[in-house]
């Protein structure tokens, strides 16, 4: 097994959500998969492949679950009941684009570069037509966060844009129009879990928990 470059991890500052990983403990299970969300065939197409020192090598010897756990404190949800109750307080953005977001939290770490590769928590969810949003996907219940080059169209529109101007360790909630949205939809992956209609609007609440070989340090990085 190839072994880890410390010397890249001991440069990680994961601010302030994300804390620096435990490398000792996680390096003896299994090595860390990838799942990305690809935008040509909706979230029917995901991605599993075992970590390659050419697609963020620093994260070698990491297990999905050790890691999603490291990012994620614990939590199921990025957005708990106090959450949801102060949400219309929050400040609502919108983009030129039609995209619409509020910040829960705002992160205190740098911008992701354009093509650089990010690892996100996300709990995506669809509007009913009571309003009620139900969940079809969920990072943190499923033990795998999400990893994707960001501003290379490896993802949906909406969560491209919406990501791209968040902060390390920052979560915000991202109001995807359909045209921002999945051009296949998405087919259900439980009985329990709605199927997404293509181009169908939906909510988004993602984490922006780690960016692959940035040094976090750099106060020249935005």
């Amino acid at each position: 097994a190839p072994k880890l470059d410390r010397s890249k991890v001991g440069k990680q500052s994961m601010r302030p959500c994300a804390r620096r990983l435990n490398i000792a403990n996680l390096r003896k299970r299994k090595t860390l998969s990838s799942i990305s969300i690809l935008a040509s065939n909706g979230f029917a197409a995901v991605q599993r492949s075992r970590a390659d020192p050419r697609q963020g090598g620093d994260r070698e010897g990491l297990t999905a679950r050790g890691a999603n756990n490291v990012f994620a404190g614990g939590r199921t949800e990025l957005c708990d009941k106090g959450c949801q109750q102060s949400l219309e307080e929050m400040a609502l953005i919108e983009t030129k684009s039609g995209l619409k977001y509020r910040d829960i939290e705002v992160g205190q770490g740098p911008r992701p570069p354009k093509g650089f590769q990010i690892t996100v928590n996300a709990v995506m969810m669809v509007p009913e037509p009571s309003g009620e949003l139900v969940t079809f996907v969920n990072s943190l219940q499923r033990g795998f966060p999400i990893e994707f080059r960001i501003g290379t169209g490896s993802t949906i529109k909406g969560i491209d844009e919406g990501v791209s101007t968040m902060r390390l360790g920052g979560i915000r909630r991202l109001y995807i129009p359909g045209p921002l949205s999945f051009p296949n939809g998405v087919k259900a992956t439980s009985p329990s879990a709605p199927t997404v209609p293509s181009a169908s609007p939906v909510v988004v609440d993602v984490q922006l928990a780690y960016i692959s070989g940035l040094d976090m340090e750099d106060d020249d990085v935005e």
